[in-house]
């Protein structure tokens, strides 16, 4: 008698996250690729994203040299080193997308027209106004890339607007930023420095400049509302409760080591009022200061880049046994691990607490923990401990102003009273 083949259960092949990736997975930092064009050969650049393949992007030969070629090889030579390129590219990430992009815009703010937007007076203006400032780099490249903006929506008008008729095409910028559904702080950021540029050019070329006057209430609720359309962006996160993370904590598989170290991370963004950043730095290796006997957690807060160390630690003491908890976890290696927001919200929605418009994501822990500080804690106790250096931080984007919390007074005592009837 035949023995029967042993039927085993094949398991799906995990999807390899490569550089030259199809669409096995929802993401991919592209690659290089050279194409032979008769007398001349050119560079592409390609990725996908969401499980999409994109648009290929021709890479102007300008930027040639971040991939070590020149544009005199041969289309041979060219490919060959494409592939070396490509292959170190997936040890050591080097000429991101971003970065591919961000040197289009550059090219585009040259390439603009040359009668409103002179290249040598826009290379000066670079030089002065934006790389001499004292920001990170992050920043610096945000700034140009709003001017970048800002030489787009000047030379879409009909007629093109010049530095002089900034001060009277308010209505037009407003009309820009609603189409592009941009946010009313990217708009005042693009105002800025088309102002700033406004200035500098009229200077050099002795032409009369007026400022642009500040956006009117009216013209920001129409920015509001046309960026609240907006899809894609991330919103401001609703904030954690002590009741949420409780109820979340009750639906956690304690044998399930993935969910219990995602909770375990959820549960120190909320009791240390911590970043996402800041915590997985904070992770295992913690900085620890005593005050009174009382641990206090030392946190740096790199998003203050501009300045120096000792102005960007914040201390967190110690002032609840969850917190104790939380410091506990933070000391352990491999304890904690970061859920992605999606999780978080699921888990939030999971457990009752659904809302519409917004959504919970990895600052909820962070959002929510103010209004409980500040039961016990002065405003600006709490805004200490939140790494803010101004009172009015806190308050304008932490405290729950729709919560009605009060000191009992006699007469609230009174009709909360031992019988626990309350007076109509």
């Amino acid at each position: 008698m035949a023995k029967k083949k042993r039927i085993t259960e094949q398991l799906p092949e995990k999807p390899k996250y490569d550089l030259k990736n199809p669409l096995e997975t929802n993401h991919s930092k592209g690659y290089f690729w050279v194409r032979n064009r008769n007398s001349y050969w050119v560079l592409y650049y390609e990725c996908w994203k969401n499980g999409v393949k994109q648009k290929a992007e021709k890479i102007s030969p300008a930027d040639y040299k971040y991939c070590h070629l020149r544009p005199e090889m041969t289309f041979e030579q060219a490919q060959a080193q494409i592939k070396v390129f490509n292959k170190d590219r997936k040890k050591n990430l080097s000429f991101t997308g971003s970065q591919v992009r961000a040197a289009k815009r550059q090219r585009e703010m040259l390439e603009a027209d040359k009668d409103l937007f002179p290249e040598e007076i826009v290379l000066d203006f670079f030089s002065k106004k934006i790389d001499k400032r004292k920001c990170s780099l992050k920043n610096k490249n945000r700034v140009k890339s709003a001017f970048h903006v800002g030489q787009r929506m000047a030379l879409q008008a009909r007629p093109n607007i010049r530095p002089g008729n900034y001060s009277d095409s308010v209505d037009v910028f407003v009309e820009f930023f609603q189409k592009e559904q941009y946010s009313v702080s990217y708009s005042m950021d693009i105002l800025a420095i088309l102002d700033s540029w406004g200035k500098f050019v009229s200077k050099i070329q002795g032409t009369y400049y007026e400022k642009i006057p500040k956006l009117e209430r009216g013209h920001i609720t129409e920015i509001q509302k046309s960026h609240e359309l907006k899809t894609g962006v991330r919103r401001e996160s609703l904030p954690m409760t002590e009741t949420i993370i409780k109820k979340i904590s009750l639906k956690i598989d304690p044998n399930n080591e993935k969910e219990v170290k995602k909770f375990s991370w959820l549960f120190c963004a909320f009791y240390l009022a911590l970043r996402p950043s800041e915590l997985d730095r904070a992770s295992g290796n913690p900085r620890i200061e005593y005050k009174d006997n009382v641990p206090v957690l030392v946190i740096d807060q790199t998003k203050l880049s501009t300045l120096p160390e000792d102005k960007r630690l914040k201390r967190i003491p110690v002032l609840s046994e969850e917190q104790m908890t939380a410091l506990n976890l933070l000391k352990e290696k491999n304890s904690i691990n970061r859920p992605n927001a999606k999780w978080v919200n699921e888990m939030c929605d999971a457990v009752g607490a659904k809302s519409t418009g917004k959504k919970y994501d990895l600052y909820a822990g962070r959002k929510g923990f103010s209004d409980i500080l500040l039961k016990t804690q002065t405003i600006a106790q709490t805004a200490k401990i939140y790494g803010h250096h101004n009172i009015n931080t806190l308050w304008k984007h932490y405290v729950d102003k729709n919560s009605v919390d009060f000191t009992a007074t006699e007469f609230t005592e009174k009709i909360n009273g031992k019988s626990g009837k309350k007076v109509s």
